[in-house]
Order: structure tokens, then C-alpha cells, then sequence
């Protein structure tokens, strides 16, 4: 792809079965310069803005990009009818983005559930207004009550306790999000944020949750979709232009400029 589009790029292996692609790209260039023509980009994206068809275009390459390494080349990734993409098969995968990176995680195996998602840190005053939105007031009271034994362990001052609310915060919306992009490919159904619920945080790098009542679907058959279930969703810090993971939060500046990534695997 055009070098004036892709600004940089990186694979990341997980295992010989799992990978990571990532990319930073340029959010404002015509899609006339790309490997793909206009014609090529979906019907509900011919009208669009630059910006949100670099976006789709981005996303379709990583996951070309991903899928080359392992031997799989000229894969079409189809939209389901509700913009999903669809991974061929004996693969699953997902696509995410935010600002001008996109990334996408593919495994070789079609019998797992996989979303990814990835949030620039909410501000606090954004926070403020979607807050009950996201999360209920047991899901709040749980972060809080673990920011304040992170704070008693490490003397945390007030300031960094306010940064950690942001990244729990950002890290479990942004869970719930993987989560409906995990769990979309079975329901095919939208569904709200109460289909989580937070239950636990094992550390910065883990949240626990469990799928609720709230989550009533009734043509859902898979086991792994049942009331109760536990979900678990890993957290990491994505610092660009490196691309760079980074898992000890509390030995690293949080600041706005940093973005969370959550990936739900099951």
C-alpha cells in the first residue's frame, strides 16, 4: 500500500497461532492513492469522508497484512449485514481502530470468540457524561475500591488516583466493547453495556467479568454465551509511534495521550 497511507507498521506473535497487526496511518489521504479504488470500498462508504474511508481501508490491510503471515494472500474480508467483518475461514478475526491506528488480530482457529478494541484515554469530564451509561454503581464502587488499595499498597497522591479512574474506566468501556465485537458473530444482534458486568479487577492488566441477566438472547445456543459465564479481558497500553505494548501501568506515566487496548478471547 501506498507509503504516503501506511506511516508504519508492525506484527506482534502471540503464539504460532495468534497474531497482532498494527499500523499507524495517514487519516487525511485520498483514498485515490491506495491499492484500493473506489469501487472497491463499500456502497455505504462511497459518499463518506477521507477520514472514515482511510479508517476501513486501514483495517482491511492489517488484516491482509496479518493474514500474509500466515501464507494466506488476496483474502477478501466480506462485511456482514451489520459492517462486520468477516474472517475466512479456518481463521477468526477482529478489527479495531482509534484516531489514525488500526489494528487487527487473527487466529488460526474458527472455533473461538475474539474482539479487540482500542480508546484513546477518556478525559475525565467525558467520563462524567456517559459514566452511568457504561457502568452501573456496583461496577464503579468496584474500581474505586480497588484504586484506593492500589492507593493504601503505593501512597498514590490524589492526582494519579484520578488518572487510574480514567484507565479503569477507558479499560472496561473498552472491554465491553471487545465483547460485543466477540459475541456479535453468534448473537447478530445489537445488545447494551449491561451485558457485562464487572466483577473483579485481578490487577491493571486484567478485569473479570460475567455475562448477565441483562444479556437475554434467546436464539444464543453457545455455552460459551450463558448467563454467569465468566469473560475475562486483558488490558494493555498501546504507546504509538512505536507501537509499542506496555503492561505495568503503575510504573509508567498515564497521560491522554496514551491508548488502551482490550482483547476478549474465549
Amino acid at each position: 500500500m501506498h507509503n504516503e497511507f501506511i506511516i508504519n507498521k508492525k506484527i506482534i506473535t502471540h503464539s504460532s497461532t495468534h497474531i497482532s497487526s498494527l499500523c499507524i496511518f495517514n487519516s487525511l489521504t485520498h483514498a485515490h492513492i491506495l491499492n484500493y479504488s473506489l469501487s472497491e470500498l463499500p456502497q455505504t462508504l462511497q459518499t463518506a469522508c477521507k477520514k472514515r474511508k482511510a479508517e476501513f481501508l486501514a483495517g482491511r490491510y492489517v488484516s491482509q497484512i496479518g493474514l500474509q503471515h500466515f501464507n494466506s494472500k488476496n483474502i477478501n474480508i466480506l462485511r456482514g449485514k451489520k459492517n462486520n467483518p468477516i474472517f475466512p475461514k479456518p481463521f477468526t478475526g477482529s478489527i479495531t481502530h482509534s484516531k489514525n491506528i488500526a489494528i487487527a488480530e487473527i487466529i488460526l482457529n474458527d472455533n473461538e470468540l475474539l474482539g479487540i478494541d482500542l480508546e484513546l484515554l477518556l478525559n475525565l469530564k467525558r467520563i462524567q457524561s456517559i459514566e452511568h451509561k457504561i457502568l452501573s454503581q456496583q461496577e464503579i464502587h468496584i474500581i474505586k475500591k480497588h484504586i484506593s488499595k492500589l492507593s493504601d499498597t503505593y501512597h498514590l497522591d490524589h492526582g494519579f488516583q484520578l488518572k487510574l479512574y480514567q484507565y479503569f474506566f477507558t479499560a472496561s468501556f473498552s472491554a465491553k466493547e471487545s465483547f460485543y465485537k466477540a459475541a456479535f458473530p453468534i448473537v447478530q444482534s445489537y445488545f447494551g453495556f449491561n451485558a457485562l458486568t464487572l466483577m473483579h479487577i485481578e490487577d491493571t492488566t486484567e478485569l473479570i467479568f460475567t455475562i448477565s441477566k441483562a444479556f437475554d438472547i434467546k436464539c444464543v445456543r453457545s455455552n460459551k454465551l450463558k448467563q454467569g459465564v465468566t469473560i475475562k479481558a486483558q488490558i494493555n497500553i498501546l504507546q504509538p509511534p512505536k507501537l509499542k505494548f506496555i503492561t505495568d501501568t503503575l510504573s509508567n506515566t498515564i497521560n491522554n495521550e496514551i491508548y488502551i487496548y482490550t482483547r476478549i478471547k474465549f
